[in-house]
């Protein structure tokens, strides 16, 4: 049975571990999918598996409309792993809407710094960092699986209808706004 001791350092060494990403010019745009799509949970602090460029937009490190591609290869975002919460609230900030996110398991991400990158270096190093990428190039993310899924119990005649935010709305039918009685 490990001490308590050692389970207190590798805490601390986890809450203090710094994670630094490049993203070259050419993803920083306003038509990247991935902002589009909106894959960013929380809200300073955001999920580990929220796209590094949605948060450098929602944290308002910069701004995609006048971000000079031509000056910069790139930028380099410094994040700080800190302790993870069991939920993420969204919020709106900087033109984007980040996503709730309940039951996460993964770290949670603060960014601290973000430097423009005149060069983003020898290709040598960047594949390099590739190599350490949880998640191989070209593979698609895998979301993560609602736990308990049979312990949910289907209401009948019930319609889920989400809003433009993908988020859960009321819809408007007769039976909902009408009298019911006869």
């Amino acid at each position: 049975m490990p001490s308590l001791y050692q389970f207190a350092n590798q805490t601390v060494r986890h809450l203090l571990m710094k994670v630094k990403i490049i993203i070259a010019s050419e993803y920083i745009k306003r038509h990247n999918p991935e902002l589009l799509k909106r894959n960013i949970y929380g809200a300073d602090p955001y999920t580990s598996n929220s796209d590094a460029v949605c948060i450098l937009v929602h944290s308002g490190s910069i701004n995609i409309n006048t971000f000079p591609n031509k000056r910069f290869e790139g930028v380099e975002l410094t994040c700080k792993v800190i302790k993870p919460k069991k939920n993420y609230t969204g919020s709106f900030k900087n033109g984007i809407m980040s996503r709730n996110l309940k039951g996460y398991n993964g770290n949670a991400l603060k960014p601290e710094s973000v430097r423009n990158l005149a060069s983003l270096g020898p290709m040598e190093s960047l594949e390099k960092y590739a190599a350490n990428m949880h998640i191989p190039i070209g593979k698609n993310r895998i979301k993560p699986k609602p736990r308990n899924i049979s312990n949910i119990i289907p209401i009948p005649e019930t319609h889920i209808v989400f809003n433009m935010n993908n988020e859960p709305a009321y819809k408007y039918s007769i039976f909902n706004i009408a009298d019911k009685g006869f």
